[in-house]
């Protein structure tokens, strides 16, 4: 039995188409095993590719994303400025609306402003024209007034119209009584010539006295009070044109004249060491006013330059 084995296993060994079975299995496994080493590479490779695609695909859709999201912003920022864009036009038309009544306001403002300058020239001119006319008139009458304080006062003297030392009376049948009467008629027939008394507002009879103190009652005070009310009653008492002046109304249809003293307040010789120093500051002042615009024109105006700088 041991011999018959022996025979067989030596008979397998020996036989030469049982070993090239057995290389070519063995080189087929080998080829085997490396085709299957290679497609598990290129798998590999494969599979990293397929994820380089997806992670580019990926990042693709991210950026895509991105881009719609900024162009959805920039859709609302246009939409926004679209809004602004019709926000402003509408208050642009709004602006254009209000300056053209506002060019309109102030075109009326300023005919009324015009209109106003125009009558205060025109009062101021006849004021001065009527103070010169009284000059004139007197002067050649031998009464030496005159015209003083920017053409708005008829000054008459101590030379012309004098007081008794601490007297305000004006003595009948006196030089000083007649110079009173003439003026009178002269300021009555200038004022109503052409009816120039209407753009005057008002005429002050003021007297003034020096710095030397007076024991009447009520001082200086009283003293150059009276004095203009002697004239202004003189002017009121008489029967000639002098008369008519108590009659006159400014444009308001209020009184023309008024009286009022200021004492030694107002001094035209400030220095009084001499008896004409003193006799300078004694006297009798006509103030005119002019006649001025309405009040509520200069308030309407100025309310209506006022709402235009807001």
């Amino acid at each position: 039995m041991l011999h018959s084995r022996r025979t067989v296993q030596s008979s397998d060994t020996d036989n030469p188409y049982w070993m090239s079975f057995s290389d070519l299995l063995s080189g087929l496994l080998v080829l085997f095993i490396l085709a299957t080493l290679v497609l598990l590479i290129q798998l590999l490779e494969a599979q990293e590719a397929v994820e380089e695609r997806t992670k580019i695909v990926a990042n693709s859709i991210t950026e895509l994303e991105l881009s719609r999201q900024e162009q959805q912003q920039k859709s609302e920022r246009l939409e926004q400025m679209r809004i602004q864009i019709d926000t402003t036009q509408q208050q642009l038309q709004q602006a254009e609306k209000l300056i053209e009544e506002t060019q309109m306001k102030l075109g009326i403002a300023k005919e009324e402003i015009l209109e106003a300058i125009r009558e205060l020239s025109k009062s101021e001119f006849i004021r001065r024209e009527i103070l010169r006319d009284l000059k004139q008139d007197l002067n050649a009458m031998g009464i030496q007034v005159e015209v003083a304080d920017n053409e708005s006062i008829l000054r008459i003297p101590t030379s012309v119209l004098a007081f008794e030392s601490n007297q305000y009376d004006i003595p009948l049948q006196s030089q000083e009584y007649d110079v009173v009467g003439k003026i009178g008629e002269v300021l009555y027939r200038r004022l109503l010539q052409e009816d120039r008394y209407l753009l005057l507002d008002t005429v002050f009879v003021e007297g003034h006295t020096d710095s030397r103190l007076s024991a009447r009652e009520k001082g200086n005070w009283g003293l150059s009070t009276f004095r203009a009310i002697s004239v202004w009653q003189w002017w009121q008492d008489s029967s000639g044109v002098s008369g008519q002046l108590q009659f006159m109304k400014n444009h308001r249809d209020q009184p023309m004249f008024s009286v009022s003293g200021y004492a030694a307040t107002r001094r035209i010789q400030e220095v009084e060491l001499t008896a004409e120093q003193l006799e300078k500051n004694r006297r009798i002042d006509i103030r005119f006013t002019s006649r001025r615009p309405a009040l509520e024109s200069f308030q309407a105006i100025q309310k209506l330059l006022h709402n235009y700088s807001q």
